[in-house]
């Protein structure tokens, strides 16, 4: 008899239990993150694709907004101001952003604009360089 009373509130456990799906785990963040910080600058208009890599919750559709601001770099002169959302498909891991370079054919320093990623509310910045790719010539004179 004793038995019986000590398995009563087992089995009424189990029977509650019964019908109830196990509680999914928690979605992991959605991370994302760059591994290009550096783009050459060419020669005339180029567009340059930056490879986005997401981590964490990769299950469901994601879409982030970018935009690009001046640093050093300006806008017309250097790269153009071109807004952007980028889609990772549910399952997806990566996706790319098009940001376009201006190159010319001026001697400079390294320059840098800051692309910024906008999430669920949240924004991270990276500094992106553009690194001058034109080489210093002779100047000739035709001067006796």
């Amino acid at each position: 008899m004793r038995q019986q009373i000590y398995l009563l509130p087992i089995l009424l456990l189990l029977l509650i239990n019964c019908g109830k799906e196990a509680s999914p785990e928690p979605k992991k963040p959605t991370v994302f993150s760059i591994s290009e910080k550096t783009l050459t600058e060419g020669t005339g208009v180029n567009e340059k694709t930056i490879n986005i890599q997401r981590s964490g919750n990769t299950i469901d559709r994601a879409e982030i907004s970018y935009k690009l601001t001046e640093g050093s770099a300006k806008n017309e002169t250097d790269f153009q101001l071109t807004p952007g959302t980028i889609v990772f498909e549910a399952g997806a891991s990566s996706a790319t952003a098009t940001i376009t370079v201006i190159g010319d054919a001026n001697l400079e320093l390294t320059e840098y604009l800051i692309l910024s990623f906008t999430f669920d509310g949240s924004v991270k910045e990276y500094r992106i360089e553009i690194k001058d790719d034109d080489q210093a010539g002779s100047v000739l004179s035709d001067a006796d």
